[in-house]
């Protein structure tokens, strides 16, 4: 939306009022600039589009920090935005086995993972070497259920 177009919606007799016109003018382009501004709020703080202390601040909002990762509190950008992914998804499962490979794939889209069930009180996960945090902080597993790492 423009100023022009918000100024046509005026009626002739009051766009003929110079002083009038001038007022409306300025007052509608600060109310255009601060919808802008509001625009932008949620791009800005978006976790594909956070940087450095936006991704701070919205790991915070979560109880997230950058020393939850592997790399602790030097972990960069891309690191601690794939470690709040991965607990993002975590936070989702629901507990099944169905739903694992779907949360992997969400969580680590770059990481092939798989969670193998051995059907006997262990889990064997494959490939989470390259992984944002210590996989026991972002594979949750039963209680008294083994994690075997290949």
């Amino acid at each position: 939306m423009t100023i022009e177009t918000m100024l046509s919606t005026l009626s002739p007799s009051m766009r003929a009022l110079p002083r009038f016109s001038a007022l409306a003018e300025s007052l509608l382009t600060q109310v255009l600039d601060l919808y802008t501004l509001a625009e932008s709020i949620p791009a800005a703080f978006s976790l594909e589009n956070a940087a450095s202390l936006q991704l701070d601040a919205l790991a915070s909002s979560l109880g997230l920090s950058r020393s939850d990762t592997a790399a602790g509190p030097e972990a960069d950008d891309e690191t601690f935005r794939s470690f709040i992914r991965a607990k993002l998804a975590l936070w989702r499962w629901d507990g099944s086995n169905e739903q694992i490979p779907a949360i992997l794939s969400e969580a680590f889209p770059d990481t092939p993972i798989t969670y193998t069930d051995n059907c006997d009180m262990t889990v064997t996960v494959s490939g989470a070497a390259d992984l944002p945090a210590a996989p026991e902080s972002l594979l949750t597993v039963p209680a008294g259920v083994r994690l075997i790492l290949e």
